[in-house]
Parts: C-alpha cells; sequence; structure tokens
C-alpha cells in the first residue's frame, strides 16, 4: 500500500488531535495538483471507482470552506487530495517560514505554533508568508500536472502558481507534463536544453543543492508515448532512485 507510511503518521496525528483539542496535524497524503478544475472531476471520478482511497476534491470546495482553521485537519484526513494550481496559491493565513519558503517546524508545546519567545539568534532564521492551509501538512507524495511550452506554470520563475508549488512540503515529488492544447509540437527536448526553465523545476522536485540542476532533472526526463506500459514502473523506479527524496519528471 502505497499510503501505509502516511497512514501510519496520520493516525498518530489523530490520536494526538483526540486528547489536544489545539493539536495541529503535521502529515497528508497524496496531493495532486492540476491546471484546471475540469480535469480533477475525471481524476476523482476514476480514483474513486478503480480504487480504495479516500478522496476530497479541495478545489471545488468554496473559498470560505477553504479558508477555514479546519481545513488542513480535515485535508488530513483523505489518502487523495485534488487540488489547482489557482486554489493552490490562495493567501489564506500567515504564518512562519524557513528559509525555503516552507512552513517552518512549530514547536509541540505551543499547540503547533512558534512565538515570539525564542532567542533572536533562531528568529533570525525565519520570515512571516501568506500560505494556503496545504501548506501546512508534510506530504507523503506531490504530484504536479503541467503542460510544456508557454501554457507551462512551473517552467515560470518567481510566478505565485510555481512558489506555491516550490512551498510545500513533501516526500515524494514528481511532474507530469501534457502536450498544450492546440500544439502540434512536444516540447520535451527544448525544455532539457534550457537551464532557464529547468532550475525552477529542480527547486520544485527539491533537488539538493549540491547536485546539479539542470543535468539531474534533464536525465530523469521520460516521454511516456514512447513507453511501453509493462517498462512504466521500472523506469519511474529507476528515475526516482536518481534522488535521495524520490523526485522526478
Amino acid at each position: 500500500d502505497v499510503h501505509k507510511i502516511s497512514r501510519h503518521y496520520r493516525h498518530v496525528d489523530s490520536d494526538k488531535r483526540t486528547a489536544d483539542r489545539d493539536f495541529v496535524p503535521k502529515y497528508g497524503g497524496t496531493l495532486i495538483v492540476g491546471k484546471h478544475k475540469e480535469d480533477l472531476v475525471h481524476w476523482e471520478c476514476s480514483l474513486r471507482e478503480k480504487t480504495g482511497f479516500t478522496v476530497l476534491n479541495h478545489a471545488d470546495l468554496s473559498s470560505t470552506e477553504r479558508r477555514r482553521a479546519t481545513m488542513t485537519l480535515k485535508a488530513s484526513g483523505y489518502d487523495i487530495v485534488l487540488t489547482t494550481y489557482d486554489a493552490l496559491k490562495t493567501r489564506e493565513v500567515s504564518t512562519t517560514v524557513d528559509e525555503s519558503g516552507r512552513v517552518a517546524q512549530q514547536a509541540e508545546s505551543q499547540g503547533g505554533w512558534l512565538t515570539s519567545r525564542m532567542p533572536s539568534s533562531e528568529e533570525d532564521q525565519y520570515q512571516c508568508s501568506v500560505l494556503s492551509r496545504l501548506h501546512f501538512l508534510k506530504w507523503y507524495r506531490l504530484v504536479f500536472i503541467d503542460d510544456l511550452g508557454r501554457q507551462s506554470y512551473l517552467t515560470k520563475p518567481g510566478t505565485a502558481r510555481a512558489n506555491a508549488s516550490s512551498s510545500l512540503k513533501g516526500g515524494s515529488r514528481l511532474i507530469f507534463f501534457e502536450k498544450s492544447i492546440g500544439s502540434t509540437y512536444f516540447f520535451e527536448d527544448k525544455v532539457k536544453e534550457s537551464r532557464r526553465q529547468l532550475v525552477p523545476l529542480a527547486k520544485i522536485l527539491d533537488v539538493p543543492e549540491n547536485r546539479t540542476a539542470d543535468k539531474l532533472v534533464g536525465e530523469v526526463m521520460l516521454d511516456f508515448r514512447d513507453v511501453k506500459e509493462e517498462e512504466a514502473e521500472e523506469l519511474v523506479s529507476d528515475c526516482e532512485s536518481r534522488f535521495s527524496d524520490s523526485s522526478c519528471t
């Protein structure tokens, strides 16, 4: 079961939240980020019909419901959460983040929140940012769906969508690229040769800084149109083994 570890930690979270009403959950299952709400409907239907996973369509909720303090708790209870880049970039709650822009490790003794009482030397390591409530969870797996070419979201550094994606906490990270609608050209080769596009992808995949981002990301990009179904799993496993954090595109 690909969610065995995730479920274990979420069950531990469940035990703690029962004893502490102010407890903030730490772990989530798989988060799938798509470009359009319409696409997520197909994902939701397929997952519900063909798997036993519990599924939450986060993007289909109202903005009011997504902003509620209980949203993080709710999302942590599902095996798979579906959302869009636009929902992910929504500024919902101000929090303390580390130098990578991710929610800082929070103190258990303070109900999950950092306080201003920390030593000044430690406090200087952090800054404040406004993120979505999904950013408070460390996800077992992060899956991003994007297009190549001019319609890509993730290859454009500094945008709200790209920043929101790189700010997510998670273990395994994957990016699936689809051919842009209306385009007859697949941009795989162009992306491999463009360091300007590969660097933001490496950041989102959390490639270690001591590795050459453009070279590594370029090596693990696979065109699944040329892959036989029985070979796909082996290729993805080989792709994941190239990174200590199991990241690939």
